[in-house]
């Protein structure tokens, strides 16, 4: 997953998703573990390689807003 933060892609995967409640989820947070796009391409597959930054786990807060066909998964 990737997101825009005030102009900045953010390439990270998703670990958590958070809801206001069980019965409304229009509102949510999403919780990612956040990795480094690098310059140099895979040398094998030759596609992007995303590594972690400064070999750490960094995590960020991201708020979504949930569409209409949203439903869960229980």
């Amino acid at each position: 997953m990737s997101t825009q933060d005030s102009g900045k892609t953010i390439y990270g995967r998703v670990t958590e998703i958070l809801t206001i409640s069980e019965t409304d989820t229009s509102l949510a947070v999403v919780v990612l573990d956040v990795f480094d796009l690098k310059a140099a391409r895979h040398p094998l597959f030759g596609m992007p390689v995303l590594a972690r930054s400064s070999g750490q786990a960094t995590y960020i807060i991201v708020s979504v807003t949930v569409g209409p066909f949203a439903k869960r998964l229980d």
